[in-house]
């Protein structure tokens, strides 16, 4: 029989002696450790004597042997975890005073005190201490006697407190007015050694240029990223954004920006015409036209291409520079020989036409000519000349002088009678719209190639030569 411990084995256990030399033979083998003893008896008889035999461990098992990490999360530099490793041979005995060599695996700032050691003799156990500054997941695996064991140990490494706030990216930008910067700004909020750290509060508030964040509070997310969509005011120039966080190294941070101007908008440029009617003139008489260059939020445009137009003919245009100066703005003048109304139009850049068209009312000049505008026509003797006589004033520029109103007076230029003829009717009416009807005049002589003059103070003016006869 075989006592002391457990997993014991004798084979054969029982048996009878060899015939000549009285010898039985066994074999004894333990799955456990410790010390064993042998005993025997022959025919009933106890043998006094036992054999004494001691069960050492046997070699270390990767699939028995165990690594061990409590507590399996730790925050970032404050926190510990305790790595347990337990030596073992394949029947699960302990094995002491084996040789143990630690790693770790995964993220940054990796301890482990001590890295290496024996198994304490009894309990075939070594322990070690883990910290780690860099947040993430880590793997502890063990070497034992130079056997990679099977079993690792996972510890989750998460950020500590937050203690930091910095800019993530692009910390300044150009950008045109009203518009939103791209990319957008963002913080990253993280602990003392770096790591990000998620859900904590962020505002952002515009202090300079009047633009807009949105939203205005937010939190960072499990990157540490905070993110806001700033859009920049309406004037050009400088424009300021703050993030901060309350208690933070770093904070607030600061962003900036440049406005600037737009390309110029159809509808909110403008021109103007003053004054908006001017007489008819080679250049003595003109308007001022003023064209004004402004972006989608009315700001000025400088540096903007501009082109007048006018419609109509006669027309003189003249314009003091080919692009807008620093207000956005460029002068010309229109002056016309041609009496109507005009429309005034811009074009910037050479292909943006302004909605806004002004007009202006060209007005005919003083008269300066008379026209018969219906000649008298063939007649007879004593009957009145049909249709009606017409002499019309014009200024210096073949318009119709419309405001003349002086009497017109008429009177037989040719006289081709024998005897003098005489002109019946009214000779002498005023211009109504810068026009004199005759519409009862008459020649009391026959004569072939008559011709009447119009006159009136300062001007005159020969028709066209008629005939008198006696019959129609």
């Amino acid at each position: 029989t075989a006592t002391g411990g457990t997993g014991n084995t004798l084979t054969p256990a029982t048996g009878t002696t060899d015939p000549t030399t009285g010898v039985l033979t066994a074999t004894f083998s333990s799955t456990t450790t410790g010390g064993k003893t042998i005993s025997a008896t022959i025919n009933s008889v106890a043998i006094t004597q036992t054999a004494p035999v001691t069960v050492t461990a046997g070699a270390v098992s990767a699939t028995t042997s165990t690594v061990e990490a409590t507590p399996a999360s730790i925050p970032a530099g404050s926190g510990t975890s305790t790595i347990t490793v337990t030596a073992r041979d394949a029947g699960g005995n302990v094995i002491g005073g084996a040789s143990v060599f630690l790693t770790v695996t995964g993220g940054a700032g990796n301890t482990l005190t001590p890295p290496s050691g024996t198994t304490d003799p009894t309990t075939g156990v070594l322990t070690a201490t883990f910290s780690a500054t860099g947040a993430g997941e880590r793997t502890v695996s063990a070497t034992i006697n130079s056997v990679a064991i099977t079993q690792t140990a996972p510890v989750t490494v998460t950020a500590g407190a937050a203690s930091q706030i910095a800019a993530q990216g692009q910390i300044s930008w150009t950008a045109m007015v009203g518009t939103a910067v791209s990319p957008q700004p963002s913080v990253i909020v993280s602990d003392e050694f770096g790591n990000p750290v998620a859900l904590v509060g962020v505002r952002f508030d515009v202090t300079g240029g009047g633009g807009t964040a949105n939203p205005i509070t937010t939190s960072s997310n499990a990157s540490g990223i905070a993110t806001t969509s700033w859009t920049l005011g309406l004037l050009p120039g400088d424009n300021t954004l703050t993030a901060t966080a309350t208690g933070l190294t770093g904070s607030p941070v600061t962003f900036t920006a440049t406005g600037t101007v737009g390309p110029p908008s159809s509808t909110q440029s403008r021109v103007t015409a003053e004054p908006a009617a001017i007489p008819a003139s080679a250049g003595s008489s003109v308007s001022t036209l003023t064209v004004t260059a402004l972006d989608a939020v009315g700001n000025p445009v400088p540096g903007a291409t501009v082109t007048l137009d006018a419609s109509g003919v006669g027309n003189t245009l003249t314009q003091q520079a080919a692009t807008t100066d620093a207000s956005g703005r460029v002068t010309g003048t229109l002056s016309s020989t041609g009496a109507e109304m005009k429309t005034v139009s811009a074009t910037l850049n050479g292909t943006l036409p302004l909605a806004q068209t002004p007009t202006v009312q060209v007005l005919p000049g003083p008269a300066a000519a008379l026209a018969f505008t219906v000649q008298p026509s063939n007649t007879v003797i004593r009957s009145r000349i049909s249709p009606p006589v017409r002499v019309t004033a014009f200024d210096a520029f073949g318009n119709m002088a419309s405001g003349f109103a002086d009497n017109v007076t008429i009177a037989i230029g040719t006289d081709p009678s024998l005897l003098g003829a005489q002109l019946g009717g009214t000779k002498s009416v005023p211009a109504v719209s810068g026009v004199a009807i005759f519409d009862d005049l008459s020649i009391d002589q026959l004569g072939s190639g008559y011709t009447l003059v119009a006159s009136a103070p300062g001007i005159t003016t020969t028709s066209a030569p008629f005939d008198v006869t006696l019959l129609p």
